[in-house]
């Protein structure tokens, strides 16, 4: 995703990982193979395996997750560190270059990567009778190893405009609300208790008393979880948006890690104090009832 974020960024400049998106997952899976199939011909498909790591240390994200839905798809995670960097992805891949050809299970192999470290694993899986071709993105010049490609079957390279069709960065930031309107609450007027009666004076009539114009809470947090939640989704394309619905409508489903912390964060904010756990209930609510409406 490295290279991809390369190919999309504006003026040759680097994205993170959090800032990409796929735009159709099904369909980059089906173009991905149909760039496959010609190189290992004529060998079938046995499945895709997606190497990646959850965001943060967390549970996969919802597009991992939908990921792993997928029929022919085996999501495979390692770790990222507080650099943003995966770790043990690399070793993930490897090891299954090595069971794949030692158990005699695949005859071609289609790594996505550029990586010089993945080289000594391609070298021995290759020893156990398997080609392994290489299918790299963008400006392979520069984001592969010379060495990795020497060691390699074949290389097919994947230009910039055919990965900006499949991927594309994620707006980072909100897009502007109207902000939250509270209604402060009217001073409490003291109740008159007995008229107090001088000698030669008569009471003292203070007239109706009006009724206090005070704004409960629950239309506050019912209208800021609704700008918060409208504010999340604006941010996510239709493919993100089809992926999470199909979670959240998934029995036993949990609102995924990513939507989750933001909306509570930023409902908090809005708000102005802690949520109470009947508050973040009603907000995933909420959630949960517009994503799969």
């Amino acid at each position: 995703m490295a290279a991809s974020g390369a190919a999309v960024a504006p003026s040759g400049g680097q994205v993170r990982r959090s800032q990409l998106a796929l735009k159709d997952p099904t369909k980059l899976l089906a173009e991905i193979q149909g760039v496959c199939d010609p190189v290992c011909a004529p060998a079938t498909l046995l499945r895709m395996h997606w190497y990646d790591a959850p965001p943060s240390g967390m549970a996969p994200s919802s597009e991992q997750t939908s990921l792993g839905m997928l029929p022919g798809i085996k999501l495979r995670l390692g770790n990222l560190n507080n650099q943003g960097q995966q770790k043990g992805v690399d070793s993930l891949i490897i090891t299954d270059l090595i069971d794949f050809a030692r158990n005699a299970a695949v005859s071609d192999v289609v790594l996505i990567s550029g990586d010089e470290d993945l080289r000594v694993g391609v070298s021995i899986a290759q020893n156990y009778g398997i080609r392994i071709h290489l299918l790299n993105i963008g400006d392979a010049r520069n984001n592969t190893s010379h060495r990795l490609v020497m060691e390699s079957d074949s290389q097919v390279v994947l230009d910039q405009t055919w990965i900006q069709r499949v991927v594309e960065i994620r707006p980072q930031t909100q897009p502007t609300r109207t902000p939250l309107r509270i209604v402060p609450p009217t001073p409490a007027l003291a109740m008159p208790g007995p008229p107090l009666v001088a000698p030669s004076s008569s009471p003292v009539n203070l007239g109706p008393v009006p009724t206090p114009n005070i704004a409960t809470s629950g239309a506050t947090l019912q209208s800021a979880t609704t700008d918060v939640i409208a504010g999340l989704l604006a941010l996510r394309n239709p493919a993100e948006l089809a992926s999470l619905k199909t979670i959240l409508e998934t029995p036993g489903s949990s609102i995924p890690a990513e939507y989750d912390r933001k909306l509570i964060a930023i409902l908090s904010t809005e708000l102005g104090r802690i949520l109470t756990s009947g508050d973040k209930a009603y907000a995933r609510k909420q959630f949960r009832a517009e994503v799969c409406k």
